[in-house]
């Protein structure tokens, strides 16, 4: 569960809990005690159950569907005038322990290592602008061909990455690793996406339809970033993660040692 999910089950958590709590309340005390009372379960309540579900990694489709049953349990509730009385607890609890309860279906959770790899593979897509290949995986992760195939397979598998085919070119793309990106950015990014091959600032210009200080403003954030590369003998720009490694500049032999004998030598002078 990444970042943006974990909002979404805090708000709809919180929500779900405040309604399902207040109506029985209401009640049997005053609306200032029943919102005040509601309000303080709800807020330790779904911030518990937001650090449980990342936990077991529990899936938010079951969170949503388990928070939407609970609200509408609670209406009925207040409705009916609560014929349950305190009994309503078993119910309310029943719910909110679906989504725990579905996790096994899902699948093993993945051991250490894979979830390692996985954290590995986020910061790799964010350093990149949410745009990998293989070969990138496999050099920077230090994977096989045939791991760094079931790594990227995996995260298509669960939604978190797309495949995205170009004639002979492959790229994953990770839209909650594209998060960081401004809007503009992101135009840059998918329009090189759509053009592996590169494209001149001109192509950008008319692609993205960006004017041009908004184009040159972006791509030099995007090249400083690592993101996006300058090609200088066809004056084009690509995705970095399309580019071969950049080589570090050999040293010369020897000259430390040469540039050690060229120091002036001080003598002292006997008086």
């Amino acid at each position: 569960m990444n970042r943006q999910e974990a909002v979404a089950d805090g708000v709809a958590t919180f929500i779900s809990m405040m309604v399902a709590i207040t109506g029985p309340l209401l009640l049997s005390m005053s609306s200032y005690e029943a919102f005040f009372l509601a309000f303080l379960a709800s807020l330790y309540g779904s911030f518990a159950l937001v650090i449980a579900h990342r936990a077991v990694n529990a899936s938010l489709k079951h969170i949503l569907a388990s928070d939407a049953a609970l609200l509408a349990l609670g209406i009925l509730a207040f409705l009916l005038q609560n014929p349950l009385g305190p009994w309503v607890a078993i119910p309310y609890a029943i719910l909110i322990g679906v989504p725990f309860m579905t996790c096994p279906l899902a699948g093993p959770r993945p051991p250490p290592r894979a979830r390692r790899l996985d954290v590995r593979l986020l910061s790799l897509a964010t350093r990149y602008g949410g745009v990998l290949t293989k070969a990138i995986v496999m050099r920077e992760l230090g994977l096989s061909l045939e791991e760094a195939e079931a790594l990227l397979a995996r995260f298509c598998q669960h939604g978190e990455a797309k495949q995205v085919v170009k004639g002979k070119v492959v790229l994953y793309v990770f839209p909650s690793a594209q998060a960081s990106l401004s809007r503009v950015e992101l135009k840059v990014v998918e329009a090189l996406v759509d053009n592996p091959g590169g494209m001149s600032r001109e192509e950008l210009v008319g692609t993205t339809g960006l004017a041009p200080d908004e184009l040159d403003s972006a791509l030099l954030e995007l090249s400083l970033r690592g993101v996006v590369r300058f090609l200088p003998s066809s004056s084009d720009y690509k995705l970095a993660c399309l580019m071969p490694p950049k080589r570090p500049k050999p040293r010369r032999k020897g000259a430390r040692k040469a540039r050690r004998h060229s120091r002036p030598r001080y003598t002292t002078r006997a008086r």
